[in-house]
């Protein structure tokens, strides 16, 4: 069996701060090392840190409501690149579901363009709260 890796790269919309910032305490708090841009960019250049911490962490953590993906069809865009470069290094990617987010629904079908299309064979984990199930227990599985 091969080891177990607790590192995490938590990508999120600023919109979707609070919900990020529960997940970040709660993941920390069961012995998660997880990349929060929040707290964890100091200084330096923003893009070199964020790309290197993804290829760094086993899981990618993505939350997903159904507002996140509206401006994935612009290249720049900080959500696709960051799910782009998850995607082509294979990392385990965990889809986070909030507020009715269904990747079935058409103007989120519409947005999973190009390489973002491969985001919907995910297996997508429901975030609710105050259950708060821990979805992220995918991520204690062997690397």
């Amino acid at each position: 069996m091969g080891r177990i890796e607790k590192t995490v790269f938590l990508s999120y919309r600023r919109t979707n701060f609070p919900w990020a910032l529960a997940i970040f305490q709660d993941l920390t708090q069961h012995g998660y090392d997880v990349f929060f841009d929040f707290t964890t960019i100091a200084s330096g250049d923003f893009e070199s840190v964020i790309l290197e911490n993804i290829r760094a962490r086993a899981h990618f953590l993505v939350l997903l409501t159904p507002s996140a993906l509206e401006r994935c069809g612009e290249p720049e865009d900080w959500l696709r690149r960051e799910i782009e470069t998850a995607l082509s290094i294979q990392r385990n990617i965990v889809p986070l579901t909030l507020e009715g987010f269904d990747f079935g629904s058409p103007g989120i079908d519409s947005q999973l363009t190009g390489p973002l299309a491969a985001l919907k064979r995910y297996n997508a984990s429901p975030f609710q709260w105050p259950t708060f199930r821990r979805p992220w227990s995918v991520c204690a599985r062997s690397t």
